[in-house]
C-alpha cells in the first residue's frame, strides 16, 4: 500500500507501482491536491472586497489503475507534469534483476537509509525493478522585495512523492497490481484530503493588486494557488528520511 508522513511543511508520500501506472498514480494524487488548493474566480468589487464564482470539477477514470479521481480546471496547468513524468520514465535503469517477495531499493545505498519505508510487495511472482525516483508538487507565494532585488518565491507547502517503479513480467501480475495500487493510491488520497482540510497555514487572501502573488489568475474559471511540479533529485551525501520518522498514517501535526 502507499503511505505518507510529514516533516514540517513538507509531506512525504510513498508508492510502489508498475511502470504503466505512473501517470495514473501521479495524476490522481496531484490533481486531488490541486482540487483542494484551488478556488473559484474572484470577482472584486473594490481592491479588498470580492465574491466567488463557481468551481467546476470532473471525474477522470484511470487507464491502468482501477480508480477514478476528481479533477478541477487546474488540469490545464498540469500539462507540463506529463512531460515531467515522461522524463522520469526515460531515466529508468536497464537492470535485469528480478525480485520475489521483497523490494530491492533502487537508490544508491550511500544515499538512502536501508530502512527507507517503501511498502513491501509480497505476492508478485516476478517484478523487474526499473527506477526509484521522486516528483514533487509545491505551492508557493511571491513576495516582492525592494528594488533592485527580484521577487522572492517562498514555498509554503510541498508534497514529495517517492516512486519505486517496477515492470510486471506477466499479465496476471499487472492485473493484480491494478487492484492493489488502486487501493494504496486511494488510501493516500483519502488521507491527504483529511489532512489538507484541517486548520493549517494558508497564505492570506490577497487584495486585487496582490492577487498574482498568491493565485494563478490566468485560468478562465478557477484560481489555483501558485504551484509548480518538479523532479526532486537525490543529492549525494543527503540522506532520505528513515523509518524512525515514518508513520503508516498521514500525520497533520506539522503544518
Amino acid at each position: 500500500s502507499g503511505t505518507s508522513s510529514i516533516f514540517g511543511s513538507t509531506r512525504l508520500l510513498f508508492q510502489s507501482l508498475e511502470i504503466r501506472q505512473v501517470n495514473d498514480a501521479v495524476s490522481c494524487i496531484f490533481h486531488s491536491l490541486l482540487t483542494h488548493r484551488s478556488v473559484a474566480k474572484f470577482q472584486y468589487k473594490d481592491d479588498s472586497n470580492y465574491s466567488l464564482g463557481s468551481l467546476g470539477t470532473k471525474e477522470v477514470e484511470c487507464e491502468n489503475i482501477d480508480l477514478s479521481y476528481v479533477s478541477g480546471n487546474a488540469v490545464l496547468r498540469m500539462k507540463d507534469s506529463k512531460k515531467m513524468i515522461d522524463q522520469l520514465l526515460l531515466l529508468r535503469s536497464t537492470s535485469k534483476s528480478k525480485i520475489s517477495n521483497r523490494i530491492i531499493y533502487l537508490f544508491p545505498l550511500s544515499e538512502v537509509d536501508k530502512r527507507f519505508p517503501f511498502p513491501i510487495i509480497t505476492y508478485y511472482s516476478v517484478l523487474v525493478p526499473l527506477l526509484g525516483t521522486q516528483i514533487s508538487l509545491e505551492f508557493f507565494q511571491r513576495r516582492p522585495r525592494p528594488w533592485p532585488l527580484p521577487v522572492e518565491s517562498v514555498a509554503w507547502e510541498r508534497w514529495i512523492l517517492f516512486l519505486d517503479i517496477f515492470k510486471a513480467s506477466s499479465y496476471d501480475d499487472l492485473a493484480r497490481m491494478r487492484v492493489s495500487v488502486a487501493e494504496s493510491v486511494g488510501e493516500i488520497v483519502l488521507q491527504l484530503c483529511s489532512c489538507i482540510n484541517r486548520q493549517q497555514y494558508l497564505p492570506k487572501m490577497p487584495t486585487r493588486t496582490e492577487l498574482s502573488n498568491v493565485f494563478d489568475p490566468s485560468l478562465p474559471d478557477c484560481q489555483p494557488y501558485l504551484f509548480k511540479v518538479c523532479r526532486v533529485p537525490i543529492r549525494p551525501g543527503k540522506s532520505i528520511p528513515s523509518s524512525r520518522w515514518f508513520s503508516s498514517k498521514l500525520s497533520c501535526s506539522g503544518a
